[in-house]
Order: structure tokens, then C-alpha cells, then sequence
């Protein structure tokens, strides 16, 4: 007999690791379509730094670096403050926000990609890296995990 609370647990387990597997492809799937966004000539507007109220396991401080900026695409002027294509989570070490708004200063002209079909969505910085590799990798080997539990389980109840 198949002790139906692992089973279950394997099964929630099965689903759930599926689910965030497919949120990371998803994540991937829209960075590679951002990178193919053409790109149009920019102007900082303003810019400031956001600290992260730190979570309670946290150890180091992240940020934020909200900079905004000013394009135009067929003479109609859109502002944005997406930084980067990685799925709009755009927070940081210290070091990379410190540099990041020492590059981009207010009035200072810039490039940003945007997006053809909704020009309205933007972002500044090009070639950071992925955010969808955890994603993946984790939901992968816990989908490893849930199914070697769950064949275990049905071979174990088809022992008996």
C-alpha cells in the first residue's frame, strides 16, 4: 500500500517544481525576445538609489537603482525606469548600483532598447547577467527529487 501522504507530497512537490521550471523558460524566453528589441538614442532624466528594507536572513544590503529616461519613437516622447532586460528586477549589489548611476547621470544622453510592438516598455542595460539560471536549475533538480520519490513510492506499493 502507497503511503498516500508521500504520495501527495510528491505529487504537490511534482507540480510545483514544474511550475516554477516553466517560470524560469519564461523568464528566459523574454530576455532573448529583449535582446532583439531595437534601440533609440535616450536622455536621463533623474536618477536615485533605493535601499531594500533587508529581509531577516539577508547579510548584505541590495538596491535599487531607479533611473528614469526620456525617448522618443515616432515623434511621440515616452519615459521609462526599467534598468534592466532581466525581467524587470533591477535590484543590486552596492558596487553595481554605485557604478550604475555614476554611468548614467541626469541630462546625460544614453541608448536604451524598447519595445516595437508596446514602445512604452524600455530598459538601459544590455549584456547583464540572466536571472532565469536559478530558476531553472532549481525547479530541475527538485523535479529530479519528486520523481525519484514518487517511482520509489510506486515501486515499493507494486512490491507488496
Amino acid at each position: 500500500m502507497v503511503d498516500l501522504s508521500l504520495f501527495a507530497m510528491s505529487i504537490v512537490a511534482l507540480s510545483s517544481s514544474g511550475s516554477y521550471f516553466w517560470r524560469g523558460i519564461g523568464a528566459l524566453r523574454q530576455q532573448l525576445r529583449m535582446r532583439r528589441w531595437p534601440t533609440v538614442s535616450c536622455i536621463v532624466a533623474q536618477t536615485k538609489l533605493i535601499r531594500s528594507p533587508n529581509a531577516p536572513r539577508q547579510t548584505r544590503p541590495t538596491f535599487w537603482p531607479r533611473i528614469e529616461y526620456l525617448y522618443q519613437i515616432d515623434g511621440q516622447v515616452f519615459s521609462a525606469d526599467r534598468v534592466f532586460a532581466s525581467g524587470g528586477d533591477d535590484r543590486c549589489s552596492p558596487g553595481e548600483a554605485s557604478a550604475l548611476l555614476s554611468r548614467y547621470q541626469a541630462g546625460r544622453p544614453t541608448v536604451c532598447a524598447y519595445d516595437p510592438q508596446d514602445p512604452s516598455q524600455a530598459y538601459l542595460v544590455q549584456g547583464r547577467r540572466d536571472n532565469w539560471h536559478g530558476d531553472v536549475i532549481i525547479a530541475s533538480a527538485l523535479l529530479v527529487a519528486s520523481s525519484m520519490v514518487l517511482v520509489m513510492l510506486l515501486v515499493s506499493a507494486g512490491a507488496r
